[in-house]
């Protein structure tokens, strides 16, 4: 979807952010970094908490582009990430959005469905969209990048 059709179809709408919101973010992609390897935590929750640090990830790219998702929250962040970005992370943001339906499934519907190597490819992932993002803001958005 074009940005314009997110905003047609009321998944996002045009807002302004802060340093502060942008800081908020950071913490929040960190600390679910952190947590998502905790020995004690269950695969479906290292899975789930690794893609909350995604989710913020795309978040922070979409906030600093101007935009707020408005309904429909990890699908829209998502869809506004591939508006903004293009086809450099379109594979990207596909296999984001297949993490996002495993994530509903393992916490809403049944526990249980996530291995090990998925939980380790999205963390990878994570770590490595983490650094995208932060060379991204630095580039585009230097006064909301966090500092060095």
């Amino acid at each position: 979807m074009t940005l314009e059709e997110l905003l047609r179809e009321d998944l996002i709408k045009p807002q302004a952010t802060s340093p502060g919101e942008i800081a908020a973010l950071w913490q929040l992609v960190e600390r679910d970094l952190t947590s998502a390897v905790a020995p004690s935590i269950s695969l479906d929750w290292q899975f789930a908490i690794s893609y909350h640090a995604v989710l913020q990830l795309a978040a922070i790219i979409v906030r600093c582009e101007g935009y707020r998702p408005t309904r429909s929250q990890h699908f829209a962040t998502l869809a506004a990430l591939e508006a903004i970005v293009g086809d450099e992370l379109r594979e990207l943001v596909a296999y984001f959005q297949t993490c996002r339906v495993k994530r509903n499934i393992t916490e809403y519907d049944r526990a249980g469905e996530i291995s090990e190597d998925e939980v380790q490819k999205l963390l990878a992932t994570a770590k490595e969209f983490r650094e995208w993002v932060l060379g991204r803001v630095r580039a585009y958005h230097p006064d909301l990048a966090p500092p060095v």
